[in-house]
């Protein structure tokens, strides 16, 4: 039984060791935030943004900014 379990260990604490998490190659998808609720979509350079706008961005690939459309709160600045 001890010996199960020793088992059972070293095998779990090899694969977590092997095991280096996840690492995102893109930003696409769909973003929520936890606190607000407020969501977004991105698609490459779309973005459908928290007001519902369908506007293009600037996906740089690990980074994505736009300039925020007229009709939603703090239109003409920017979000990155």
């Amino acid at each position: 039984m001890v010996k199960n379990i020793l088992l059972a260990l070293t095998v779990a604490t090899v694969i977590l060791w092997q095991s280096d998490g996840a690492n995102a190659d893109a930003i696409d998808g769909g973003w929520c935030h936890e606190k607000s609720g407020k969501r977004l979509n991105i698609d490459g350079p779309a973005i459908v943004t928290p007001g519902g706008n369908r506007i293009q961005g600037d996906n740089q690939h690990h980074t994505f900014s736009y300039k925020i459309p007229a009709g939603e709160p703090g239109a003409g600045g920017r979000v990155d």
